[in-house]
């Protein structure tokens, strides 16, 4: 069992133990729940033996229940007081979402991104922490929230956006890595898994699977990627491009989401990767481009 699946097992342990402490403090205070709970159980083993209509039984199971919820308040205890409690209702403490085809629910994908620091994604970098007072200009600030927006607009869409691809160009210290990592934070809570990466590391892993003969199909699979620094990467013949090409290829070809982060500007994309890396960048039917201008954010902080 992995570190995730075994933190919500003890997390259900923990909710039933919970559960079954309340029902039995409420046994032992309150006259009638446990006779209540009898008949009921009566009711569901007399239909599973078709001694009972399954409509009249379902009738009987609602009235016990409007039962036992007013004793409780006769009792003055909340009228759920004997429902189950969980953290995430949405999968009930189970990590998992519609049934049997085990989507992970948006609970598990944060946790995985708490713990995993190589899924590469925070909670500090969020929309909701987005703030515009450290831009040095009105024209800088307004540049900002528009690009926050249309980010904004973007995470909200997925898994399925009208443009799949999102291309954030603009010098250093513009808050382009801020964005990024907020798009892919939003897809986590909406639960869509999503990996954050530089390029670097990047190739680095591919790297590491070509001397280990091993393959690593997440980077190609994940429905968000955000690959961030692109063009820092080192340049390694026969190895850095055309990894590079067939990730994209792969991903538009899929219909996948990537959010791509460069320092460079369009001819310098074009300079350093060529035209059939670019042309995947920059396809104005697959991909929106947004450019960044202004000062760089960092430095104004140091001198601040």
């Amino acid at each position: 069992m992995n570190p995730t699946d075994r933190y919500f097992e003890t997390l259900r342990r923990t909710r039933q133990r919970e559960r079954d402490l309340a029902r039995e403090n409420a046994y032992g205070t309150i006259p009638g729940l446990a006779a209540l709970e009898n008949e009921r159980r009566s009711l569901f083993r007399e239909a599973a033996l078709g001694k009972r209509p399954l409509a009249g039984t379902a009738d009987a199971i609602r009235a016990l229940g409007d039962r036992e919820r007013a004793l409780l308040s006769e009792n003055g205890m909340a009228p759920d007081a004997l429902e189950p409690r969980y953290d995430c209702a949405l999968c009930k403490d189970t990590g998992w979402t519609d049934g049997g085809r085990r989507k992970p629910c948006r609970c598990r994908l944060l946790y995985e991104a708490e713990h995993d620091p190589a899924i590469g994604i925070t909670g500090k970098e969020t929309f909701e922490t987005f703030s515009d007072t450290i831009q040095p200009t009105e024209e800088q600030r307004a540049q900002a929230k528009r690009a926050m927006n249309l980010c904004l607009r973007y995470a909200d869409s997925l898994p399925h956006p009208e443009k799949t691809g999102l291309l954030l160009l603009g010098k250093s210290g513009l808050g382009k890595s801020f964005l990024g990592n907020a798009i892919a934070r939003r897809a986590l809570e909406r639960g869509v898994p999503a990996r954050r990466v530089t390029a670097s590391e990047f190739i680095r892993l591919t790297m590491q699977h070509l001397s280990e003969r091993t393959t690593d199909e997440t980077f190609r699979t994940v429905p968000l990627l955000v690959l961030d620094d692109l063009g820092t990467e080192p340049l390694i013949p026969n190895v850095s491009e055309e990894t590079l090409f067939a990730l994209y290829e792969t991903r538009i070809t899929r219909g996948l989401c990537t959010v791509s982060i460069t320092n460079l500007a369009g001819s310098e994309l074009q300079e350093r990767y060529g035209e059939r890396l670019v042309s995947r960048l920059v396809d104005t039917e697959t991909t929106m481009t947004l450019r960044l201008t202004g000062d760089n954010l960092r430095w104004r902080k140091n001198k601040c």
